[in-house]
């Protein structure tokens, strides 16, 4: 990357250029290096747009939610973007134009997903503030909930009008645990009948300033401080990435017994029957699987040394998993398969457990190289013992690996050292019996999308001052809204192939300046929008927002014709457009 300063007294305008991507993105603030290189001001800076391929400043929504006078101060527009918010009040014939990119696609998101006619069934009195408050912390995430007057002064919302502070107090208020179930339950009703749904299942800590709320817990802390937290965890669709469950956990409340409550209300929540849960290792327990197949789901997860039914599965396998048979090219690895009965009672006269599948897996590459470290632990643990003989005890890692010869003298265990070197880079998960080495493989890494969804979501969580249970409640509810609505962006940008190389941010940045112009005192719908450029048009369809094929009727052709090209295949022609001929 390379740097180019423009003095402005403290803050300067910094061009930072991707060596992947090559696009130069511009960032707003101070700006200062130690001796190492490193940069010692980067909270201090803001990214504000970037240079387009005609070295053009294409601003993005930090940008034009900046106030006119620093708008002004960074000296890359001659004028404000919008105009200040004391201006005199236009005459009745005059436009109200406001910026309505953005908003077009999260409200299309919302509609898409069935998330909005939910919201607006289950809080018939809160559903349009809800949506925008949703809108504003998207488009200005450092605001707090109860000023949204700048979001409102520059930016369309569902709610046209401005929500008061009463208005937004009860939306938050409404957000109970009753209401909470209420709407999952008819946010799955709307989810489409298809395939076999998988779910990745996660949790999260965020930690809080506010001891009083009554889940804020003293526990294992992810981020490293000593802050009480909250726990949360949530469930998302494995393949969209978009979730459809979540609760809020008390904060020393561990992975394994956190999941319970979640599973019983999924059952209530109408989350259809036969759905596979994916989990990583700390969710492990017989409980929680008995738990999983009580309630007619099912469940992929990663099983750990711990487990009871590890050395079962890795004993029946490891003297054959390296047959070439077993090799998977696919992924790169060998799999070995050992069916598993998984206790339960279960009504009638048939067996009371259930069949599931141990799926063991071996990277060549991580087998070598752990083998190798290994190795070097063992040698330098016999040279610990005998410069200290005092190291070794019966029931500890030395005593385990170790023994003592008839001349008193410490010598290798080959036994125990063979066993454990012949289990290096496995990785082991139980799951359906009937699966292939690559379904199982794959569906088990897609749940690393779910982490992308947590990044999100503790940003705009911040670290929580509430003091108020429900404040929190709510504020977490809205945090969820818009995970909804990001996830399906995303996919539709995974889907276009637009997600190599370039954040969802990035990606919408070519939407956030696209304006709509209502006459004054005439109603919304009544409006158009104002200048769309070809690729805001194309964007605009992309999402499912209404109305862009009426501008442009040949906009589809143009946006699978892009696809065809990011493709690699050649692109379809046909007849242009109006648009593009004039």
């Amino acid at each position: 990357m390379y740097n180019l300063y423009i003095d402005m007294g403290k803050n300067v305008i910094i061009r930072l250029k991707n060596k992947k991507s090559g696009v130069v993105y511009v960032y707003y603030g101070q700006s200062a290096y130690s001796k190492d290189g490193r940069c010692t001001t980067k909270g201090l800076r803001k990214l504000i747009g970037k240079m387009n391929s005609q070295d053009e400043f294409e601003p993005n929504s930090t940008f034009l939610l900046m106030p006119p006078g620093e708008q002004l101060a960074t000296g890359l527009v001659q004028e404000p973007y919008f105009p200040v918010s004391d201006r005199e009040a236009p005459a009745a014939n005059e436009y109200e134009e406001k910026f309505y990119g953005y908003t077009a696609v999260l409200e299309a998101a919302a509609k898409k997903t069935g998330m909005y006619e939910a919201l607006r069934k289950v809080f018939p009195n809160d559903y349009l503030v809800m949506m925008s408050m949703a809108e504003a912390l998207v488009c200005y995430p450092n605001r707090p909930l109860y000023s949204p007057r700048r979001f409102h002064n520059a930016c369309w919302h569902t709610n046209i009008s401005m929500p008061s502070e009463g208005a937004i107090t009860s939306a938050l208020k409404a957000v109970t645990p009753e209401n909470r179930e209420r709407f999952f339950r008819q946010f799955n009703l709307n989810r489409p009948d298809g395939d076999q749904l998988v779910v990745a299942l996660d949790t999260t800590s965020i930690s809080t300033y506010s001891s009083m709320l009554a889940l804020a817990r003293n526990g294992y802390n992810k981020e490293g401080d000593s802050l009480p937290q909250i726990n949360l965890l949530m469930v998302c669709d494995a393949v969209t990435g978009i979730p459809i469950h979540y609760r809020n956990v008390a904060g020393n409340e561990s992975d394994s017994v956190s999941v319970k409550a979640s599973v019983e209300n999924m059952v209530k929540e109408n989350v259809r029957k036969g759905t596979v849960f994916t989990m990583d290792r700390g969710f492990c327990t017989l409980d929680n699987m008995q738990l999983i197949l009580k309630k007619g789901f099912t469940f992929l997860v990663c099983m750990p040394e711990k487990c009871q039914y590890y050395d079962e599965a890795v004993d029946a396998v490891i003297a054959d998993i390296e047959n070439t048979e077993n090799y998977v090219p696919s992924i790169g690895r060998y799999c070995a398969t050992h069916n598993l009965e998984i206790p339960l009672k279960r009504p009638g006269r048939g067996k009371n457990s259930y069949t599931m599948t141990a799926y063991v897996y071996r990277d060549p590459l991580a087998h070598a190289d752990q083998k190798k470290k290994l190795s070097d632990k063992f040698a330098s643990m016999l040279r610990e013992l005998d410069d200290n003989p005092s190291l070794w005890k019966k029931n500890n890692r030395y005593g385990k690996y170790f023994t003592k010869n008839d001349g008193g003298a410490y010598v290798h265990n080959r036994a125990a050292q063979g066993k454990a070197l012949s289990r290096c880079g496995l990785f082991v998960v139980i799951g359906p019996a009937g699966w292939t080495a690559e379904k199982v493989h794959r569906i088990y890494k897609q749940r690393d999308i779910i982490e992308k969804d947590y990044e999100n979501l503790k940003v705009r969580m911040r670290r929580p001052r509430h003091s108020l249970d429900e404040h929190l409640e709510g504020k977490v509810f809205i945090v969820f809204l818009i995970s909804v609505m990001e996830a399906y962006i995303r996919q539709i940008l995974r889907n276009n192939l637009l997600d190599v190389g370039q954040s969802m941010e990035d990606n919408m940045d070519v939407i956030c300046n696209a304006k709509w112009r209502k006459p004054e005192g005439k109603k919304f719908k009544e409006g158009s929008w104002i200048d769309l450029t070809l690729d805001q048009m194309k964007m605009l369809h992309m999402m499912g927002v209404p109305g862009i094929d009426k501008l442009t009727p040949n906009i589809g052709n143009l946006v699978n014709n892009d696809l065809l090209h990011r493709q690699g295949k050649k692109a379809k022609r046909g007849r242009k457009s109006k648009a593009e001929t004039s």
